[in-house]
């Protein structure tokens, strides 16, 4: 009795030993691709965002390659979105993206480049205009005297360069 104590203690040993060994496979596939832009140019460096439709939890972040590749193995069956954003493109978003056991599914993403919005603001002060009297004045300071060509810096030359002024 011993012995056969033994062998069915052996026996459902090997069993739950084998049915552990098969749970280590799990039920998991994988989303592998390629991002181009709208021309079919490569993105390399792109963020892809991997997010899981039923608990709506980010499950993979990565970057693509500098072949504009990415892959995710290893991923729990499921639907899910995959987000794809990268400097100067606009974020696309893929839903439904299923993953089967064993299999992994292959996505071509498409960037559109993100329209860049211009604003030019003019700045200007108004100068004011004296109404009430036709006399004019203005200084002339010694850096402008160094500064300017003249032959012989003579003031009254000078005094050609004001507003109103004839010689």
């Amino acid at each position: 009795m011993p012995r056969l104590r033994e062998f069915v203690v052996a026996m459902l040993s090997v069993l739950l030993l084998a049915a552990a060994a098969r749970a280590q496979g799990g039920a998991t596939g994988g989303i592998s691709g390629i991002v181009e832009d709208v021309s079919g140019a490569l993105v390399a460096g792109a963020q892809v965002q991997i997010v899981n439709q039923d608990t709506g939890l980010v499950t993979r972040t990565l970057k693509t390659d500098a072949s504009g590749a990415f892959s995710a193995p290893l991923l729990p069956v499921a639907a899910y979105t995959v987000k794809v954003t990268a400097a100067g493109f606009a974020e696309s978003s893929f839903k439904d993206v299923v993953v089967r056991i064993t299999e992994t599914t292959r996505l071509t993403a498409k960037l559109a480049p993100v329209r860049v919005k211009e604003e030019v603001i003019v700045q200007a002060e108004v100068q004011t205009v004296e109404t009430t009297s036709a006399t004019t004045g203005q200084a002339i300071e010694a850096v402008t005297i160094r500064e300017l060509p003249l032959a012989t810096q003579n003031f009254q030359q000078l005094l050609t360069l004001s507003t109103g002024v004839q010689s």
